[in-house]
């Protein structure tokens, strides 16, 4: 079972936030953060804020950012551009796009079922090690090649 956030790790995700000029972009982060369950950091759990936490501190070149993570977001930041390319984003009832702040929103859903089906080692984006991602991408770059055939 996940833990909700804790206040303090609330304070310091703002504080950060703030820091880096991204308030404005808070709900959006979060919701990515949280795969679409929530906008609100206070509705956060504690795996999902350190992990936009640690996002923050590497996307900003923050000295307490491990360098591993640095690694791993960025090839995550891949795959994600990769599903960009080949539409993955998420669909109403209607079928029209789902939009948040005029952009499409990535089907997490999508994402994270064929990371759990059709890779290994079967887990979703956002838990891959920097070791793990590398054969993901792989997978990502043969599906798109397909799709653009």
């Amino acid at each position: 079972m996940s833990r909700p956030i804790t206040p303090s790790a609330n304070r310091l995700l703002h504080a950060l936030l703030h820091k880096h000029g991204c308030m404005a972009h808070k709900a959006e982060l979060v919701y990515g953060f949280t795969e679409g369950r929530t906008e609100h950091s206070s509705e956060m759990y504690e795996q999902e804020a350190q992990q936009l936490i640690g996002w923050l501190r590497s996307h900003f070149n923050d000295p307490a950012a491990p360098p591993q993570r640095d690694a791993a977001d960025r090839m995550r930041k891949k795959v994600m551009a990769i599903c960009h390319t080949m539409g993955w984003y998420q669909r109403d009832a209607e079928g029209n796009l789902v939009l948040r702040n005029g952009q499409p929103v990535l089907d997490w859903q999508r994402i994270d079922a064929f990371c759990t089906q059709r890779t290994q080692p079967k887990k979703p984006l956002r838990e891959l090690t920097a070791s793990e991602l590398p054969s993901v991408i792989t997978s990502f770059e043969r599906l798109l090649k397909s799709d653009l055939k």
